[in-house]
């Protein structure tokens, strides 16, 4: 480049003409790419994919979600259970029996 800015009769140690030089021969670039037409770079389905993609992640985050959700409800129920049993446990225990008076 430095080679382009003496040959162009700049003095490589001002910077701000380099600068200018620069953007002017990138703005020819882009000129004669347009020119040009040159054929997209990007795949036209990239963004099909990308989005398909988005939408798989959130489904996969959702699942994972319920899957946490399940299993807390699951240990719930356990936690219910096992005091439930526990307590037709204590509560059987308990009972005193009584003896029937009646004659028959």
């Amino acid at each position: 480049m430095e080679d382009l800015v003496i040959e162009l009769g700049h003095d490589p140690k001002n910077i701000e003409a380099t600068e200018q030089l620069i953007k002017k021969k990138n703005d020819d670039i882009a000129a004669l790419k347009k020119q040009l037409k040159i054929p997209q770079l990007q795949h036209p389905r990239t963004f099909e994919v990308l989005e398909g993609q988005t939408r798989h992640e959130e489904l996969m985050d959702l699942v994972l979600k319920l899957n946490y959700q399940l299993r807390e409800i699951e240990k719930e129920l356990d936690s219910l259970i096992q005091l439930k049993q526990t307590d037709i446990a204590t509560t059987s225990t308990n009972v005193i029996p009584t003896v029937s008076t009646a004659v028959f």
